[in-house]
């Protein structure tokens, strides 16, 4: 069901002040330390697994579950059905408390506490997963999937999921990733810029993704590269900080970015892939029969098309956009993108090292 203009407007607003407290935030002795008090019991990692959930066997466990983006995005519709799954699998033995909407933080902040264990279970882009695994980024490379379905396939592919999680387990010491999913693919939007081809980035302040194989593409496109907090682009549109930015229809929708930044440009130029962590101090917590039931309920967040469902998020949230004015430019010279981010591939993925490069191998094979 398509959340109407004002719950648009009410979830920017929500992540705008999420984006304002970051600042107090950080200024703490560490986001997962403030995420640990905010949780309070809660959290197994705020307190430790035999604290925060009995002894083994007594009673129901809980667990928390943090993301970024609104309960009706892609994030959203992995949280239920891993909740779902693993209430399902564990016969009501473990439970699942969902804080959406960038409540506890951005992506930056929650990813700390997988470091800090002030949280169980953390949703996050691969883009954004890059600040504990830089290989992450490899997902992010321009023109590796072909279309959104393969984007899909890829996020669902066993031998990636394999590769990936291995080397999250070998080089993040707070906790590793359980699987990967897709997101919608992304676009570019703005207030006037019409992107039909790559010439009309050029010059252009973009907000992007805070990888490093993001700065190096937009500066061979010519376009200048801004991070900053996703809850900060509304007002940096509004005021012309940034020329444009880039992120799937989804969060554009959800975020109300459309208001100061009413044109968008199908150019499907980098994927939104995504994945689920479990900290450390949670997963040791476990017997090996409930980690059986987390990877359960992960795979079932892999296997039941996720992705889809974004798209079909996503073709709703386009009609009611255009209903509102929203400008949607389609005939996007893609190979124009393509003839610089293509060859830019295998040295990125290299310069990453051997797990991306193996990744992006097997990408290729599943086009």
């Amino acid at each position: 069901m398509l959340v109407d203009r004002g719950i648009a407007v009410k979830k920017r607003r929500v992540l705008a002040l999420s984006a304002m407290s970051r600042r107090d935030f950080l200024k703490l002795s560490g986001a997962g330390v403030a995420g640990a008090a905010l949780l309070g019991v809660t959290g197994c990692g705020a307190v430790g697994a035999s604290q925060a959930h009995g002894a083994k066997g007594g009673g129901v466990r809980k667990f928390v579950y943090v993301y970024e983006q609104p309960d009706v995005t892609s994030q959203g519709i992995a949280a239920n059905a891993f909740q779902k799954k693993l209430e399902e699998v564990s016969d009501g033995s473990m439970s699942i408390t969902q804080y959406p909407s960038a409540a506890l933080g951005g992506e930056p902040e929650l990813l700390q506490m997988v470091l800090s264990q002030a949280v169980d279970f953390v949703n996050s882009s691969t883009a954004n997963a890059t600040l504990l695994a830089p290989q992450s980024a490899v997902f992010s490379l321009h023109y590796l999937f072909e279309s959104q379905q393969h984007a899909i396939r890829a996020a669902a592919d066993q031998r990636v999921n394999d590769i990936y999680n291995e080397m999250t387990r070998s080089t993040v010491p707070g906790g590793h990733t359980l699987t990967l999913y897709a997101s919608p693919l992304r676009n570019f939007y703005s207030k006037n810029i019409e992107v039909k081809n790559v010439d009309d980035i050029k010059g252009e302040k973009v907000r992007v993704q805070a990888a490093r194989t993001e700065d190096i593409t937009y500066a061979a496109y010519g376009a200048q590269t801004v991070h900053m907090a996703f809850g900060e682009v509304f007002t940096s549109l509004q005021t012309g900080v940034i020329d444009m930015a880039e992120n799937a229809l989804m969060y554009y929708y959800t975020a109300g970015q459309y208001e100061v930044a009413p044109v968008m440009s199908m150019t499907e130029h980098s994927g939104n892939t995504q994945t689920i962590w479990v900290t450390n101090n949670t997963w040791n917590g476990l017997s090996e029969e409930e980690k059986g039931w987390v990877q359960a309920a992960a795979n079932e967040v892999r296997k039941m098309t996720t992705g889809q469902k974004g798209l079909d998020f996503e073709e709703k949230a386009k009609n009611d956009l255009k209903a509102q004015g929203v400008t949607f430019v389609e005939d996007v010279d893609k190979g124009s993108f393509k003839e610089i981010a293509e060859p830019l591939q295998d040295k990125l993925a290299a310069n990453l090292g051997e797990a991306a490069t193996q990744i992006v191998q097997r990408v290729r094979e599943l086009r």
